[in-house]
């Protein structure tokens, strides 16, 4: 029933707007009947957030008290339908009475009704932010950063994401899993990194062959990138530093499943998945409880390859979270560097002297990339940059920066990604 649709969605997006994460909202909603019109209106009406937004508000004699945020999202959904979906206008408002009425909210039903039937007719976005569908702050930070590319970027973190599958080589190679794609039917391209495929189009990943038994993962293809950047020797003390939920980790044990991995993260909540994911795939995968700004989870023995995945804005993959415009703000980037480079000091003490630490991001701001590396070096005189063992792939697809290695998000391609490199002076 899309009244039903409609409500539970008004209330994910309002958790949302309170600052929850889009994926943990919709956790409850994944095996639901109507889940694929509840992810398409969740996600859709996020992509769409400021231009909807404008709009509504022009329609509204006055704003909405906060108290009533269930009421304001509820219209940004039924306005995303009428510009976005077929669902038949007549449908989209009287349903989205039904909804607001269901949700305790009587009062509302000749609002929704009036402003909904007005918002049928689309409008050209005035505001910077509604023709870009992006906030003011983060536009002139890629303006800044990327002058010529920020508008591209806006357009590219604002459309669905590619479906990108990492072939897991300890039991397929990449050709093989593509013929295997071909004969089911499903249409695909090779990534840029050596094991990722890219789907023409998205589906569940359960029903695409050898889910099951574990020939390859959902991961898009700039993370990929990461262990093959890393490329710890058979012989290396490895450390994946912030692995929650494993991802990576599960990826680095494929390459080579006797590699000596250490996987630790302060969030506990996510360890199980990587057991769970290790079984499927054929690895023997775990994380263990440890804070990486901390040093109470290490043994004391140097670790010759780290891996440190940073916790970042997430301004890379904003096409596959767009709850990152709503929750990210400027104040908030200044207390994630300080994070990222007390990540860096600690981990720094647990490097060997022939090692070497990879720094990478989703991020697409170089305050949290090269100004986090142009920070650490000036207070770490015993660092260095190393060069990349990068290859064609690699270079085709991102962009030499002063210090590290950055990726923009594409439309057919990977996400927004940052790396770089970094060793002891001898």
């Amino acid at each position: 029933m899309l009244s039903e649709t409609i409500r539970i969605s008004t209330n994910i997006l309002n958790a949302v707007c309170d600052g929850t994460n889009l994926d943990r909202a919709l956790d409850p909603y994944r095996k639901s009947s109507n889940a694929p019109l509840i992810f398409e209106l969740c996600y859709g009406t996020l992509r769409h957030w400021y231009s909807l937004k404008e709009h509504i508000d022009m329609l509204l004699v006055k704003p909405l008290k906060k108290q009533n945020d269930d009421v304001q999202c509820l219209l940004l959904i039924g306005a995303y339908q009428l510009h976005n979906t077929k669902i038949p206008p007549y449908a989209v408002v009287s349903e989205s009475v039904s909804a607001v009425r269901n949700n305790g909210k009587e009062w509302a039903t000749g609002l929704v009704n009036a402003v909904l039937k007005k918002a049928i007719r689309q409008i050209k976005p005035k505001s910077t932010e509604a023709q870009y569908e992006t906030p003011d702050w983060l536009l002139r930070a890629w303006k800044s950063n990327y002058p010529k590319e920020w508008g591209r970027i806006a357009e590219a973190s604002n459309i669905k994401a590619p479906m990108t599958l990492r072939a897991n080589v300890s039991k397929i190679s990449r050709e093989d899993l593509m013929m295997q794609l071909k004969f089911a039917g499903i249409s695909a391209k090779s990534g840029s990194s050596p094991t990722s495929i890219v789907l023409s189009k998205a589906q569940p990943s359960t029903s695409i062959p050898g889910f099951k038994s574990g020939l390859f993962s959902v991961q898009d293809e700039a993370s990929q990138w990461a262990a093959e950047l890393l490329a710890p020797s058979v012989e290396a003390q490895t450390l994946d530093a912030c692995a929650a939920p494993g991802i990576k980790s599960a990826q680095i044990l494929e390459r080579n499943p006797n590699q000596k991995l250490t996987s630790i993260d302060i969030a506990a909540n996510d360890r199980s998945h990587a057991l769970d994911e290790g079984r499927r795939l054929g690895i023997s995968s775990r994380i263990l409880p440890g804070d990486a700004t901390k040093l109470d989870w290490w043994d004391g023995k140097s670790y010759d390859s780290i891996l440190l995945d940073a916790p970042c804005s997430g301004t890379g993959t904003i096409r596959r979270n767009p709850d990152i415009k709503l929750h990210q703000n400027e104040q908030n980037i200044g207390h994630i560097v300080e994070l990222q480079l007390s990540l860096l000091t600690n981990l720094w003490k647990t490097l060997s002297g022939k090692g070497s630490l990879l720094y990478c991001t989703c991020s697409l701001l170089q305050e949290e990339n090269d100004s986090v590396m142009e920070t650490f070096l000036a207070t770490n005189k015993e660092a260095k940059i190393n060069a990349l063992d990068a290859n064609e792939d690699f270079l085709a697809v991102s962009r030499k920066l002063k210090y590290g290695y950055q990726i923009l998000p594409n439309e057919n391609g990977p996400d927004g990604f940052y790396f770089a490199s970094l060793s002891k002076r001898r």
